[in-house]
C-alpha cells in the first residue's frame, strides 16, 4: 500500500425544498441570518460559538412540537455525563429546562438552539470511549462525536442533514456523504450517535486509493507512523470482512489520540466508518508486559470489527466478539502464537469462573451505565466464544469453526434486553455444537 499525506478543506451545500444554500464561512453569522425564512425539519446547523472553539453552537429545525414532546442526546452509555455539557437549550428566546430524561419542548417549537461545551483533555490525555466533545487548544484540533452533539426529537421522520460551519483555516474530517443539492447527509436519527467529526490540525496519512481506503488522523506531528501497523491492519481487515460477510466501508477514518503511559490504559470508540482510539505518547518502561505494548493495535482491531459488524447487536455480543476476533486476527498475523492466544483467553475467566453472567452484565451496562460490565464482555465474553469455537472444531473434526456460523449470528435480531432469539441456539447446534444450551446457560444465564 502507498501512504499519501493529504489535508483537505471542507465546503457544504444543502438543498432545502429546491433552494440551494451555500454554507457561509463568516464568523458570527447566525443560522437565522444565513437561512432567513427557510424551515426544513431535520436540518442541523453547527458552528463555533466563540473564536476559541470552546463551545459548539447547534440549531435544529423541526416540525412544530406538540405539548410534551421532548429531545435528548443519543441513547448510549454515559449519556448522563454528556448531558451535563449541553447548555442553554432554547426555543427562540425561551429557555427550555432539562428534565430527568431530556428536555421537554413548549408547544409550537419549530427551531431549537443549544450549545455544547467542549471538554478539555485530562492530565493523561483523551479518553475517546467517553464520547465527549473534546479539543486540544495547544495543538489546535477537535473531536466531535454525534453522541455529544445531536439533540434528537421524538418522532422525527425526516432524514437529517448537516450544515457544518468552520473557519476557513480549520479543515474538517468525516465520512458523511455529500449529495448534489443535499449537503452532508446524516444517518437516520437512530444512528446519529455513530457520527464522528474531526476538525483542525490532524496529521493525515491515507492508505490505499478509491473504495476501502483508510485515512489515519494523528493528533500530534510526532505520533507513530502508519507503517508500524499497516500490514497487520490490512491482513486483519481482509480476514474480518470475510468472516463477517461485510464489505469494508468506502472510507475508514481512524483518529489517533495521545495517552500518557502512566495511565496504562487504551480506550477506543467506533462509529459509522470512523474509529477513535489512543496510542501511548511516550516510550513505555522496559518491564512493560507485551500485552500492554500491543494495546493500541489490539484496540484498533477491536474497533475495526465493530465497524464491520454494524450497530444492531447488544453490547455483550458486539464487544465480546470484537475482542475475540481481534485476538484471532493477531494470531493470524503472527503477532501472537497459539500458546499466547490461549493464555490470554485463559486469563479472561480462569477455570471458567464467572463473577457475573453476560446477560446480567448487559443489564447493568444498559440500565445503570455500569462501565465495569465492559470488563465482563471482553473477559468472560472472549472465553465464551473461544469455548464455542473450540467445541465446534472438535465436534466437526476440524472442518468447521465459529467463523462459519458468524455471519448468521450477526444477522439475528436480539431482544431489547440483549437475550438471543431461539435461532441463536439452533445455529450453534446446526454447526455441530450439540451442547450449545449447556454452554450458553453457563456463560449467559440463558436459556
Amino acid at each position: 500500500m502507498r501512504a499519501m499525506v493529504e489535508v483537505t478543506l471542507f465546503a457544504v451545500l444543502i438543498g432545502c425544498g429546491g433552494t440551494t444554500l451555500h454554507s457561509s464561512r463568516e464568523r458570527g453569522v447566525s443560522p437565522e441570518e444565513a437561512y432567513g425564512d427557510i424551515r426544513t425539519p431535520g436540518l442541523y446547523a453547527m458552528r463555533f460559538s466563540d473564536t476559541a472553539g470552546s463551545v459548539i453552537a447547534l440549531t435544529l429545525w423541526l416540525p412544530p412540537s406538540e405539548s410534551g414532546a421532548s429531545v435528548d442526546l443519543p441513547d448510549l452509555p454515559g449519556r448522563g455525563d454528556r448531558r451535563q455539557r449541553v447548555r442553554s437549550v432554547r426555543c427562540g428566546m425561551r429557555e427550555v429546562e432539562r428534565a430527568l430524561d431530556g428536555w421537554t419542548l413548549p408547544p409550537g417549537c419549530d427551531v431549537l438552539h443549544w450549545d455544547v461545551e467542549v471538554a478539555p483533555l485530562d492530565s493523561a490525555g483523551a479518553d475517546p470511549s467517553r464520547q465527549l466533545a473534546i479539543r486540544d487548544p495547544d495543538l489546535g484540533w477537535w473531536l466531535l462525536p454525534g453522541a455529544a452533539l445531536f439533540l434528537i426529537p421524538q418522532g422525527l421522520r425526516e432524514r437529517p442533514v448537516l450544515d457544518l460551519r468552520t473557519p476557513e483555516d480549520i479543515p474538517a474530517f468525516h465520512t458523511l456523504p455529500e449529495s448534489p443539492g443535499l449537503g452532508l447527509s446524516l444517518p437516520p436519527v437512530s444512528q446519529l450517535g455513530r457520527v464522528m467529526i474531526g476538525l483542525g490540525a490532524f496529521r493525515v496519512e491515507t492508505l490505499g486509493e478509491g473504495r476501502g481506503r483508510v485515512r489515519h488522523l494523528f493528533d500530534r506531528p510526532d505520533a507513530p507512523e502508519v507503517s508500524s501497523f499497516a500490514a497487520v491492519q490490512g491482513l486483519a481487515t481482509a480476514y474480518m470482512a470475510r468472516v463477517t460477510g461485510s464489505a469494508p466501508p468506502s472510507q475508514l477514518d481512524v483518529f489517533w489520540l495521545a495517552r500518557d503511559p502512566s495511565a496504562r490504559t487504551i480506550a477506543g470508540a467506533s462509529g459509522a466508518g470512523t474509529i477513535a482510539l489512543n496510542y501511548f505518547s511516550a516510550e513505555l518502561p522496559a518491564d512493560t508486559p507485551p500485552r500492554v505494548r500491543r494495546a493500541p493495535i489490539m484496540m484498533l482491531l477491536h474497533e475495526q470489527f465493530l465497524v464491520l459488524a454494524g450497530s444492531q447487536l447488544p453490547a455483550w455480543m458486539a464487544e465480546s466478539l470484537a475482542q475475540t476476533y481481534a485476538l484471532k486476527a493477531l494470531r493470524l498475523a503472527q503477532v501472537i502464537d497459539d500458546a499466547e492466544h490461549d493464555a490470554l483467553v485463559a486469563e479472561a475467566a480462569p477455570d471458567g469462573v464467572l463473577s457475573v453472567r453476560l446477560l446480567e452484565a448487559q443489564r447493568r451496562y444498559h440500565e445503570q451505565g455500569d462501565w465495569s460490565a465492559y470488563e465482563v464482555f471482553v473477559g468472560a465474553g472472549v472465553a465464551f466464544w473461544n469455548e464455542i469455537d473450540r467445541l465446534i472444531a472438535e465436534d466437526s473434526h476440524g472442518e468447521r469453526s465459529l467463523d462459519d456460523v458468524l455471519p448468521a449470528l450477526l444477522g439475528l435480531i436480539f431482544h431489547p434486553d440483549g437475550r438471543p432469539p431461539e435461532r441463536f441456539l439452533a445455529l450453534l447446534q446446526e454447526a455441530g455444537l450439540d451442547a450449545a444450551p449447556d454452554v450458553t446457560r453457563r456463560w449467559l444465564g440463558w436459556p
